[in-house]
């Protein structure tokens, strides 16, 4: 096959194209990783006791929350645990509210009440459902 004077033209300029592209490419990539190492901080190399890797790891399965609402506040509520601990929770628009075994809205949600909260599993800070107890 031959190649003609204008798809040869084509081909160097389409060449130079993607060349350019690849050299802005890499050089982009190289600055971004250098900024990225200057923002960077240090890595503490602190050995971890094992009570605290027991600690993070059930931070990984905690999935709710039971306790009293303590305070209410636009999309966050504060929950007193049963352990004595208080954990502020977001609530979303995906949050929904469950009592008595039905489903009510935000406003039913009080100071004082007793409540379960699953947890998304997603952000384990935000609210999945709140079922309010009795």
């Amino acid at each position: 096959m031959k190649i003609t004077k204008k798809q040869s033209a084509i081909l160097a300029a389409s060449l130079t194209v993607l060349l350019a592209l690849g050299l802005t490419g890499a050089v982009a990539y190289h600055l971004g990783y250098k900024e990225g190492e200057k923002k960077q901080k240090p890595v503490q190399n602190q050995p971890q006791s094992l009570d605290d890797a027991f600690k993070n790891a059930s931070n990984f399965f905690h999935q709710s929350v039971t306790g009293t609402v303590t305070n209410i506040e636009n999309s966050q509520v504060t929950i007193k645990a049963t352990d004595g601990k208080e954990e502020k929770i977001t609530l979303t628009d995906k949050t929904t509210y469950r009592k008595d075994g039905k489903t009510v809205t935000k406003k039913d949600l009080q100071k004082d009440q007793r409540v379960s909260v699953l947890l998304s599993q997603i952000n384990r800070t935000q609210a999945s459902r709140v079922t309010i107890l009795k």
